[in-house]
């Protein structure tokens, strides 16, 4: 049974059962739980009550073997991953348009500035950090004439082109991404997984909500 249906069932034996009751029930059998609750906070309130019922121990005391056993399997921290993802073509129109966004924002003033930074001190390494990064290295080549002068205005042809290859280069390295976090994370046993879709963000204030349930019922989980 999954934990959402095991809390559904929980809430049905309590339904008759006013909030202030339950708290006053859960402050009997485990004050320190309860005083960090608060009496309105029925849902968690409801969840300790039904873990004491189940395991025998007060929900206070599971939280602690719980961090135990994971200190014991040298896990330092209770993890819960969230791995968003969405719809490729979705994500790839977000891509295309957060260039865009880039552009609009004066990202070509900005790479000016820094290969004036890099040609007035030959002692920065050029091949490494920044220099390096996604953007610098498709577009600086419309920014660098013949002499190693900064090109003040670029040809359009030359932007679209260049534009056209960050897009293609930021696409390549998103797919890299997504496999490195199935590989290191979706398929880690030591962590706990939740994949949240984010094509639809007109959902998205019920996706944080959805999501915050998620982390709490995570910490507290038996």
């Amino acid at each position: 049974m999954a934990c959402g249906e095991e809390q559904v069932d929980a809430e049905k034996l309590y339904e008759d059962v006013d909030s202030e009751a339950l708290h006053e029930k859960l402050a009997e059998i485990d004050p320190a739980r309860a005083h960090d609750l608060h009496p309105n906070d029925r849902k968690r309130v409801v969840r300790s009550l039904d873990i004491y019922q189940k395991y025998g121990i007060t929900h206070t005391e599971l939280i602690k073997r719980r961090k135990v056993e994971r200190e014991n399997r040298g896990i330092k921290y209770n993890v819960l991953a969230f791995i968003l993802q969405s719809d490729p073509e979705i994500h790839r129109t977000r891509i295309n348009a957060r260039v865009d966004e880039m552009l609009k924002n004066g990202i070509l003033d900005e790479l000016k500035e820094l290969a004036t930074l890099a040609k007035e001190n030959p002692e920065l390494n050029s091949r490494k950090g920044i220099f390096q990064s996604i953007a610098y290295k498709e577009l600086m080549p419309i920014l660098t004439g013949q002499n190693g002068n900064i090109v003040t205005s670029p040809s359009l042809d030359q932007l679209d082109q260049c534009k056209t290859t960050l897009e293609n280069k930021t696409w390549r390295y998103a797919q890299r991404q997504k496999t490195w976090i199935k590989n290191r994370i979706a398929k880690n046993e030591d962590l706990k997984v939740e994949i949240v879709d984010v094509t639809d963000l007109d959902t998205w204030e019920q996706m944080m909500d959805k999501s915050a349930d998620l982390v709490i019922d995570h910490l507290e989980a038996p």
